[in-house]
């Protein structure tokens, strides 16, 4: 015997199944408000608003029963509905929105697979594969190339340039005596890395495992990006505290600080000279990390163990957070990272956090010198290189006699307590603008290096006031020779 239907319960829908009349009642909106919801469907933004509006048809009809999904989910519940309609406007809006969520996945993935590259074996092997590994001997003892505390020129015009200025301008230190700057001499130089030469550098004199040297060309590959560390650089030199004003072009720290050697303190940097304010400060901050968090993300996956676990153990071993712009409320190793590429904003989870500390340079050059820090390498990418005339702004790893061509999408790797430098460039010092580019020569890098101090200064951080008198007096005693060991420094 058939069933009546008029008994029973009123068959439910299957979960996210629209009825016929939620279809009515959104469609019937739609074509009342046709140009609102056609830019919506098309807008890379419209999902909030069309999620949004659909709450509020729902809500305006509670005499139907409420679709049986998540708010979440309205959106892709009245599209659905929406993708019925017979208009040729809305129809249209879907085939843009369409193409525009095609569009974006490719870059996206590109993307991903660029900064989480360790999650990519295969490309990791195939990047890997194909660099060169090179040994070269340290120079005899006492040779140093180019010489130790000199400015360094590889050109006559760039010497012509350069040695007025340096012989006149006004010194940031009148404790410290003026170098002399050094005309390159080509002939004395050991090995010039090319420009399109990715390799590994070892030291034959000792036959160790570990690089001395290692230099990664295309580092980054992505125009975009580049961009993107760009605008950050030239942010932070217009509103940033230079930290060597005896040096050629603007350097300012990044991520955390040891303070000053009269005032020893563990805490983000706070060299933010900007009449914006506080909340633009903690904005920029974010940004870096970003940046940073981006570089150590990749170089995990293209520099050699070696490197990696030089900076792991020491972060890792002392305990010293990763750069979280939040600190102290929060000390994460790994976050959110956001990377605004040409207008779109690229947000992915769980990324490693970079170690805490960094330095960001423009135009930046020094004489031939050496540093202590808590970790053997550091690592540098020079983000940006571009002019009308380039020329100069090479590296150069003086103990061994090695030029590294200056190259934008360049990083490199390297032993600070080797004589090393970057040499001068070719632009006008005399009309030096942190806050604007040269066409002439334009350059930056981002580097993640470590005060010598930082451990110390760290320690004393952690244990905080409940340290007994006999560790208080040994904590003394580190900072002292830290900083004794910083100033020796080339």
């Amino acid at each position: 015997m058939p069933k009546d239907p008029s008994c029973g319960a009123r068959r439910k829908p299957k979960r996210g199944q629209a009825t016929p009349t939620w279809r009515a009642v959104i469609l019937r909106e739609a074509e009342s408000n046709l140009c609102f919801y056609a830019a919506s469907i098309a807008s890379r933004a419209g999902d909030t608003v069309i999620r949004d509006q659909t709450a509020h048809l729902i809500a305006a009809h509670p005499h139907l029963p409420p679709p049986a999904i998540p708010e979440e989910e309205y959106t892709s519940w009245a599209l659905s509905m929406l993708g019925t309609s017979e208009i040729p406007a809305l129809r249209q809006a879907l085939v843009i929105r369409k193409e525009e969520r095609n569009n974006l996945r490719g870059p996206l993935r590109a993307v991903a697979r660029n900064l989480c590259l360790t999650k990519y074996p295969t490309a990791m092997a195939t990047l890997r594969h194909g660099i060169a590994r090179l040994w070269f001997a340290q120079l005899p003892d006492g040779q140093v190339y180019p010489p130790r505390d000199q400015w360094v020129a590889s050109t006559p015009r760039i010497y012509d340039t350069w040695v007025t200025y340096l012989a006149n301008c006004e010194l940031a230190d009148q404790r410290k005596s003026r170098k002399p700057i050094h005309l390159l001499d080509p002939k004395k130089i050991a090995h010039s890395i090319p420009e399109d030469l990715s390799c590994l550098v070892f030291d034959s004199s000792t036959k160790s495992s570990d690089p001395i040297l290692a230099v990664f060309r295309k580092f980054c590959n992505l125009r975009p990006l580049l961009n993107f560390a760009t605008g950050i650089v030239s942010r932070g030199a217009a509103v940033r505290r230079n930290v060597r004003k005896e040096d050629s072009g603007t350097i300012f720290l990044a991520g955390f600080s040891a303070g000053s050697r009269s005032h020893p303190k563990f805490g983000i940097t706070r060299n933010f000279e900007c009449s914006e304010g506080e909340e633009a400060e903690k904005a920029d901050n974010e940004t870096i990390a970003n940046i940073l968090a981006y570089l150590w993300s990749r170089a995990k996956g293209i520099f050699p163990t070696e490197i990696i676990n030089d900076f792991e153990n020491f972060y890792d071993g002392n305990n010293i957070p990763r750069f979280d712009p939040n600190w102290p409320a929060s000390a994460t190793k790994f976050g959110t990272l956001k990377l605004v590429l040409e207008g779109r904003e690229y947000v992915f989870d769980n990324i490693e956090r970079a170690p805490g500390c960094a330095v960001m340079v423009q135009r930046y050059a020094r004489p031939v010198h050496y540093e202590h820090q808590g970790h053997k390498f550091a690592i540098s990418w020079m983000n940006h290189r571009q002019g009308t005339h380039l020329a100069g702004g090479h590296f150069y790893l003086c103990t061994h006699g090695i030029e590294v061509k200056a190259c934008e999408d360049t990083a490199w790797a390297w032993m600070p307590e080797m004589w090393h430098t970057t040499g001068l460039a070719n632009f006008d010092p005399t009309f030096e603008v942190p806050a604007l580019s040269d066409p002439f020569h334009d350059q930056q890098s981002i580097a993640l290096v470590t005060s010598n101090r930082l451990q110390s200064v760290w320690k004393k951080y952690e244990v905080g006031q409940g340290i007994v008198g006999r560790q208080r007096v040994q904590l003394e005693l580190e900072e002292i020779a830290a900083r004794h060991s910083e100033g020796s420094g080339g």
